[in-house]
């Protein structure tokens, strides 16, 4: 009986530090820094302690283009925005699983607004627990020339993994 009370112990304290840690913010929460993503990621790279120090665990309310959306492997869907053009990184804003349909409908260059937790930097500026606040309707979207501006996200079906189909 011991043998199995034990791994199914760890297992619940397990799920239970895995869950509380993924807070999301809320709609009507106020947020303490509104920004740009362009601003919000040359902070962190001029100084990364002193922005780290001002940002982390701060609700932040970032405006910013679409670059890609991705997919990790635990599940975790995150939607990129331009920091810089001149380099592929930008902020990462970890978006919470009930906003994947409201993802598909969002386009390469669409600005959009996103509210999250600061969390740090590492390739990106991270935000975690983000909800996507506006999203321009795609006809109000002024794309560029290239191929990639109609780029859609779709989750493909019987996999867990969100694809960019180009068009």
């Amino acid at each position: 009986m011991r043998f199995i009370a034990i791994p199914v112990l760890l297992l619940i304290v397990i799920l239970f530090f895995r869950t509380t840690g993924q807070q999301t913010v809320e709609l009507e929460q106020k947020p303490e820094f509104r920004t740009s993503a362009t601003f919000l990621y040359q902070t962190f790279r001029s100084d990364h302690a002193v922005a780290d120090k001002k940002y982390r665990d701060k609700v932040i309310q970032v405006s910013g283009q679409v670059t890609r959306i991705e997919q990790d492997d635990s599940g975790q869907v995150a939607l990129i925005l331009q920091g810089d053009p001149s380099r592929l990184s930008g902020v990462e804003c970890l978006i919470h699983r009930s906003q994947i349909p409201d993802l598909r409908q969002l386009q390469y260059g669409q600005r959009v607004i996103v509210k999250g937790y600061g969390a740090g930097k590492k390739v990106h500026v991270r935000l975690k627990g983000c909800l996507l606040v506006h999203a321009p309707p795609a006809s109000a979207v002024e794309a560029s020339a290239s191929r990639f501006s109609a780029m859609r996200v779709a989750l493909c079906p019987g996999q867990n993994v969100i694809r960019r189909i180009l068009t």
